[in-house]
């Protein structure tokens, strides 16, 4: 029979926890590791997710912003080819006013449309009947399309608050030209920036998101949530 050695055991006994320890403390990284591997493929998920709703988002706004400019300046093709059918002296108000009127009936995003004589007194507003004859020499449309001899050049206005309206719009102008090719005036449909914020609400990008449209200088011309102190930056 072998001797009993004690201290042979103890020190076979503190191996063993030693190698219990390094395996506890082994499977701890691992599920450690595990867990930081679980909450970082959730989380770069997430992001994935995020990046794809963004993208679906970009690409429906960037859709609609296209399909209301273009119709507009269809609108003002249409405007302009029956304006240049005589000299815009000729017509009458009544007669533009109820042409104009019919002829944004069907898009709902063009709040009216405003036409000024080359003086920039109106000569017939689809909101207005009879117009104001009040001219506004220095609105920038007007100082733009009188250094553009292009009539088929558009212009984005400035969002400001109507005089008549007292409701925030922009413009998108173009010039008219009498037959000699002299600067006559300017046509515009107005946009409120408001039918884009209605719009543009039913995008869930979260209570800090913002949707923006921008001119090419930097010229806020919508935001949304509607902010009437960004229109005026």
């Amino acid at each position: 029979m072998s001797e009993w050695k004690p201290d042979a055991v103890l020190g076979v006994y503190r191996k063993a926890r030693k190698s219990v320890l390094l395996l506890c403390v082994a499977l701890a990284g691992i599920i450690a590791g595990y867990v930081v591997f679980d909450c970082w493929r959730e989380y770069d998920e997430t992001l994935r997710d995020a990046e794809r709703r963004l993208t679906g988002y970009r690409i429906s706004l960037a859709e609609h912003a296209e399909q209301t400019f273009n119709s507009t300046q269809w609108v003002l093709d249409q405007a302009c080819a029956y304006l240049n059918s005589r000299e815009l002296a000729m017509f009458s108000e009544s007669e533009v006013h109820a042409y104009m009127k019919n002829l944004i009936s069907h898009f709902p995003h063009i709040g009216w449309i405003n036409i000024k004589d080359k003086n920039a007194v109106n000569i017939a507003n689809t909101m207005e009947y009879p117009v104001t004859k009040k001219p506004h020499p220095d609105i920038d449309y007007m100082r733009f399309h009188k250094e553009n001899p292009s009539t088929d050049q558009l212009f984005f206005s400035k969002p400001a608050l109507g005089v008549v309206t007292q409701r925030w719009r922009f413009f998108i102008t173009r010039r008219i030209s009498d037959k000699h090719g002299r600067f006559a005036g300017v046509i515009g449909c107005a946009f409120a920036p408001t039918y884009y914020d209605a719009f543009y609400k039913s995008v869930d990008l979260g209570k800090t998101g913002r949707v923006l449209l921008i001119r090419g200088d930097g010229q806020v011309l919508v935001q949304s949530p509607f902010s009437g102190e960004a229109m005026k930056t």
